[in-house]
């Protein structure tokens, strides 16, 4: 029997739909080892005394599964209860089968949709077998039709089991996409539109809900609400749409029915109190919600405000925005795009992104983190838990997919006991309990807290034992600037909570936060040796000219500083060291990086390779931590205390619409070393992150994580298997990445060198292309030429677009002259800050006797070299992307700030073999005629405007 070539949607429902889905799965699954009864006949449809309209029977090992297929030419949900019917009915006859309803009609509902997900949370929560899925009718064609093209080996009757137990999407056009990227993932054209499909689909979605929140907004200004009053005013209201949607479903009373219902009933005492009297959202929140066990356990109402908001508003103004769709969604971060939708829009907080994390970034360090559904997870700086909430979400499908435990029990223990987060901002973490609570974590373990400080408190509710106060993944996106990290520990000093280091701040902070820090002993007793010998010196001068009045100075000092000698001896004896710290900030992710060390588990995998035993961190840290000299001790601390499995850096757009910061920052993946300063074998996965599914204005585009969180998982299993007798053997390593985005390198022998990925890009491009033999200190020297006191000062400055060197005749930057350089004619010309985008040129005739401002470095051609390398063709080739890959490994710092901190360093780059230089000069004049080219343009240009402007004056003078 093959497949029927007429489209589902035109069969009659009544004599031929049913006949022709029956034979068709019978098609497909009966040479599987299926058995498919249509209970209907071959003119009619089944019965509504049916078990279902067609049934469907398999093995999956000892266990027999029976799919209950419902068919109908419908759009609404008016087959829910008969289906639910069925599907109880069923359970109760097969108990010890696994029984699943496929609904599939034209297209299913919204309704539909919130009915089926409810139920089956329903099921789930109260340990009751069975569960609903829904494919469309021309879905449900069309993937038969692919399957039975498909022979039994390689799509057996266990694909169908997965796909039918997977999470269930929330959409027809989602559930297509899950199902063939499960069944079909040979079929990449087809999955890859799908994916486009999904992907479009989800940014409607998205502006959709923003639409929504910027006109509640609206509203609420008109009412003169706004400000934080507002914003908590609307993310409560969603906190509220969501929750009734998730505990009660389509009883949800956040709709109009429901809400005027849930008005009539309000007790007579209650509304006739002030503070409820025309005001039932708030009545419904304090005398309803607020007293679930889940919510108060919680404390999720700590933060809440009356939302005073009359009865009208609510029914006329605010529930009609939230029942145009579902709210309760796996794919969408509600709460948290309701929180970064008015950040973004108030433009004020501008510490967004350490509190809002672009969901790529998030979703690939939680995969590429692995996850298992025994893992304690922590997210120290959680702001508004999204890395919490994806976890949640893997663990929850690791824990309903195994057969080994007991689901209720097991996600009770994910909820309770496996997830912790903490954020410093009270209002933060508000919102985060709201999300997790929504995600399923009804007794969250987010609390307000410092997550610097939890080596030495334990703030949770939930407390496993001191002994057990470590965590096995810690993935974290902390604050991008700076933190007072003296501050922080003053407090903890204060509160009495430092435990062993009450009274030693600095021990604290070099041991715990990787501070560098100086011993106030060994300092005390370096100085007062000094001091001693001076005035030893001073004794015995005194002696000498038998003064008695400096003989008894000098023999007090030498006494009071040798008491206080021994006394830090003393001190050091008894292991009572103290220490202080020379700067009291850091950036927000080296602390975090650094505290988080403190509790992780040392073996989180003791059964795996060496190197991939311990706790894992994913962390995003700004690159300044990877690569400047300030930053070096905590290069060593990250190279003594863990293996570096990957950085991946990620271009500098990837906060702009979130948190507006072009911030340079990567993905840090981590695993905790078993013994520190075990020496790291292995390579690291190096990758250059261009596009991350976000555009700068939060348009959709490609996601080069995608590729990158693969290549990761295949380096890990090639990683492993190259282990010989528990040592790593690099022969053995089988890995070749897929794009030139990715690339395995070695960690510098020096500890505190840069790791970032400009330092560590090679490329094969570059080492086949320069003689690394030669380098620009071979041909250029430095200069530094400073003006006379009395010259007048014209300041000369590199176009980055193009690499011309003009002078800047407005310029006023009032510099000391002996910082200044005076620029000649052929020379070249860089900004330290830019040259990494092209900042390079000459000195031309027009620039000649300019000066330029210490941003700017100088170069000269040498003498020996002026008839082989001419500037121009030097500055051309510096501009070349090629040798912008070894440019970048110069340049240190974050953000806008970068920069080539010395001179020096861009002479030892490499130059490639020299052209000819007659070559050379031909491209001198191709550049001098390119910019005779731009200034004739602009010239004309100008001329234009200007005949514009006198024909408008003689038109209006017409007039």
């Amino acid at each position: 029997m093959t497949i029927v070539t007429s489209s589902y949607i035109t069969l009659n429902p009544r004599t031929e739909l049913e006949q022709a889905v029956a034979a068709d799965l019978a098609s497909v699954f009966g040479s599987r080892g299926a058995n498919v009864v249509h209970h209907g006949t071959s003119a009619s449809h089944a019965p509504s005394t049916a078990p279902a309209d067609i049934v469907m029977h398999y093995k999956e090992g000892k266990t027999t599964i029976q799919v209950l297929v419902e068919v109908a030419k419908r759009k609404d949900a008016s087959e829910y209860e008969s289906i639910q019917s069925h599907l109880d009915a069923f359970v109760s006859k097969h108990p010890k089968d696994t029984v699943i309803v496929l609904y599939s009609g034209l297209s299913t509902s919204v309704r539909m949709m919130k009915l089926m997900r409810t139920e089956n949370e329903r099921r789930l929560k109260e340990g009751l077998k069975g569960s609903l899925r829904y494919l469309s009718l021309p879905d449900l064609m069309a993937v038969l039709k692919h399957w039975q093209a498909q022979n039994s080996a390689s799509h057996p009757m266990s694909l169908l089991t997965k796909v039918l137990q997977a999470p269930m999407p929330e959409s027809d056009l989602l559930t297509l996409t899950q199902w063939w990227n499960i069944l079909f993932p040979q079929d990449q054209g087809t999955i890859d539109s799908l994916n486009q499909q999904a992907l479009d689909l989800k940014q409607k979605k998205l502006e959709d809900l923003r639409r929504k929140i910027i006109k509640i907004e609206n509203l609420l200004r008109e009412r003169g609400i706004t400000g934080q009053k507002a914003h908590k005013y609307i993310i409560f209201l969603f906190f509220i749409a969501l929750l009734e949607e998730k505990t009660r479903g389509l009883e949800s009373r956040f709709t109009v029915e429901k809400f005027k219902l849930y008005i009539t009933n309000i007790p007579s005492a209650d509304k006739a109190d002030i503070k409820y009297k025309d005001r039932s959202v708030h009545h419904l929140v304090e005398k309803e919600l607020a007293l679930v066990d889940a919510v108060q356990k919680s404390k999720l109402m700590e933060s809440y405000e009356k939302i005073d908001l009359s009865d009208k508003f609510i029914l006329e103004e605010i529930i009609p925005a939230f029942n145009e769709q579902i709210l309760l969604s796996d794919e969408l971060d509600v709460i948290g795009v309701v929180f970064e939708a008015l950040a973004r829009r108030g433009e004020k907080d501008t510490r967004i992104g350490q509190f809002f994390t672009p969901e790529p970034v998030v979703r690939a360090v939680v995969e590429m983190a692995s996850l298992t559904m025994d893992d304690r997870v922590l997210d120290p700086a959680c702001g508004t838990g999204r890395f919490l909430i994806h976890a949640l979400t893997v663990q929850t499908q690791a824990a309903m997919a195994s057969q080994q435990v007991d689901t209720e029990s097991k996600l009770s223990q994910i909820h309770e006991q496996q997830l912790f987060g903490t954020d410093i901002d009270p209002w933060i973490t508000a919102i985060a309990k709201m999300n997790m609570f929504i995600h399923g974590d009804g007794k969250s373990n987010v609390v307000r807290a410092d997550g610097l400080s939890l080596s030495v408190t334990w703030p949770f509710t939930y407390d496993p034992g001191k002994d057990e106060h470590h965590f096995d993944i810690i993935l974290t996106n902390p604050p991008l600037g700076d933190i007072n990290h003296y501050a922080v520990a003053e407090e903890l000093d204060r509160n009495g909570t430092l435990g062993a280091y009450n009274g030693n701040i600095g021990g604290w902070l070099q041991d715990k936060l990787a501070i560098p820090a100086v011993s106030n002993e060994r300092l005390l007793i370096e100085r007062s040796t000094a001091k001693i010998e001076e005035w030893q010196k001073r004794l015995e001068d005194a002696k000498h000219q038998s003064n008695a009045k400096d003989v008894s100075t000098a023999e007090r000092q030498l006494k009071e500083w040798g008491a206080k000698r021994d006394a830090a001896h003393l001190k050091l004896g008894r292991g009572e060291e103290s220490f202080k710290v020379t700067e009291k900030t850091s950036k927000g992710s080296a602390l975090f990086l650094a505290a988080a060390t403190g509790v992780m588990k040392r073996r989180r995998s003791p059964g795996a390779a060496f190197e991939w035993q311990g706790g894992i961190l994913g962390i995003v840290i700004d690159d300044a931590v990877l690569n400047t000299a300030n930053y070096a001790e905590t290069r060593a601390f990250i190279r003594k205390h863990y293996f570096i499995k990957a950085v991946i850096s990620l271009n500098r757009d990837t906060f702009q619409y979130l948190g507006k910061t072009n911030a340079k920052t990567s993905i840090l993946m981590l695993m905790r070393k078993p013994e520190d300063n075990v020496i790291q074998r292995e390579p690291v996965l190096y990758a250059q992150v261009q596009k991350i599914g976000i555009k700068r204005n939060g348009e959709p585009t490609d996601n080069d994580l995608t590729l990158v969180v693969e290549a990761f998982q295949q380096f890990k299993h090639a990683a492993q298997a190259s282990y010989l007798k528990n040592t790593f053997e690099v022969s053995r390593l089988k890995f070749a990445p897929a794009t030139q985005l990715i690339q395995l390198v070695n960690l510098p022998e020096v500890e505190t060198e840069r790791f970032d990925a400009d330092a560590a890009w090679t490329s094969e491009e570059v080492e086949g292309s320069f003689d690394t033999a030669m380098k620009l200190e071979d041909v250029l020297d430095h200069i530094s030429a400073s003006p006379d006191d009395s010259s007048p000062l014209i300041y000369a400055s590199v176009n980055r677009s193009n690499g011309r060197v003009l002078p800047k005749p407005g310029m006023t930057t009032k510099y000391n002259r002996g910082k200044l350089t005076v620029v000649d004619r052929g020379q070249l010309l860089l900004s330290s800050m830019d040259f990494v985008h092209g900042s390079v040129g000459v000195v031309g005739e027009d620039a000649e006797g300019c000066v330029v401002s210490p941003e700017y470095y100088v170069y000269a051609i040498k003498k020996d070299w002026e008839d082989k390398v001419d500037p121009y063709w030097l500055s051309r080739l510096l501009r070349n992307p090629i040798m912008n890959r070894s440019i970048r490994r110069l340049v240190s710092g974050v953000s806008g700030r970068t920069r080539i901190s010395l001179a020096k360093s861009v002479l030892s780059l490499p130059l490639p073999s020299l052209i000819p230089f007659d070559e050379q000069v031909a491209v001198r004049l191709q550049v001098h005629q390119a910019f005779q080219d731009m200034d004739r343009a602009a010239q004309t240009l100008r001329s234009l405007e200007g005949r514009t402007s006198d024909e408008t004056l003689a038109l209006t003078d017409d007039l």
